[in-house]
Parts: C-alpha cells; sequence; structure tokens
C-alpha cells in the first residue's frame, strides 16, 4: 500500500512541477495535499454495495484521508438535510494515521439512494462537492 501512496505523490508532484518529496505519515494527512487528491479522485469518493436486501453506502475512499479535512456530509435523492458521515478518529500518534478501523459506511433499504451529493468541508472553511447517480458508483 506503502507504494500506492508513493507513487500517487510523485505523480502529484510531477503534475504541479515540483520534485517529488519523501512520502511521510505528514504528507497524507496534509489539507492541501488531501484537497488535492481528492479533487483527482472525485469519483471514488463514495459507492453503494448491496447486502441482505439493503443498500450500504460506503464512504471508503474519504475514510482513508479523513484526517486531511474537517468533516463530510451528504444528501440523499435532493433532500435539503445534510447529514453527517461519523468517521473514526485520526491516529496521529501511530505510524498510520489514516488507518481504517471502521467499516465505513450507512445502512439505507434496497433501491432507496436514486442519487446524492457529498461535501467536504476544511479547516479553513472551503469545500469541495460532488453529484453521484446511483449507477455511477453502484458495485457489481
Amino acid at each position: 500500500m506503502r507504494s500506492v501512496f508513493a507513487a500517487l505523490a510523485a505523480a502529484l508532484a510531477l503534475g504541479a512541477g515540483l520534485k517529488a518529496a519523501p512520502l511521510t505519515a505528514q504528507g497524507l494527512t496534509a489539507p492541501a495535499d488531501v484537497r488535492l487528491i481528492l479533487q483527482m479522485t472525485r469519483d471514488n469518493w463514495v459507492a453503494i454495495g448491496s447486502q441482505s436486501g439493503n443498500d450500504l453506502l460506503y464512504f471508503t475512499h474519504l475514510a482513508a484521508w479523513r484526517c486531511g479535512f474537517a468533516r463530510a456530509t451528504y444528501r440523499l435523492n435532493g433532500a435539503t438535510e445534510e447529514r453527517v458521515f461519523p468517521m473514526e478518529r485520526c491516529y496521529h500518534d501511530e505510524s498510520q494515521p489514516n488507518a481504517i478501523r471502521e467499516l465505513p459506511y450507512v445502512v439505507y433499504r434496497a433501491d432507496s439512494i436514486a442519487y446524492l451529493m457529498v461535501t467536504v468541508y476544511f479547516e479553513d472553511g472551503s469545500f469541495e462537492t460532488a453529484k453521484y447517480e446511483r449507477r455511477e458508483i453502484t458495485l457489481h
């Protein structure tokens, strides 16, 4: 997994015309770096799976980068209510601060998610938003 992060960091640096810096845990949690990564991977923020007749709305990708932003919210099917997805804490005192120890998903009734909007808020008050139709994020 470390080599994937190193390759991503190198690609980001090359794309920005920078020399790749050594990969550290801090580099995986710095808000500016995480914002860039999330902008580039917007299509992967969430996914919908099925189990036991339910929809499982997965936030795995966002959970992996959670240490670099303040919170993530979502709205289902055009609702005005913004729901906060509760994410586990960051493990800043460990070598893998973004380690996922709790499965990051929410359960809904089967086929109840037609589309959703996800917003990631950063500590500086800025945010990134993505909209998804069910067919775009359903796992097969």
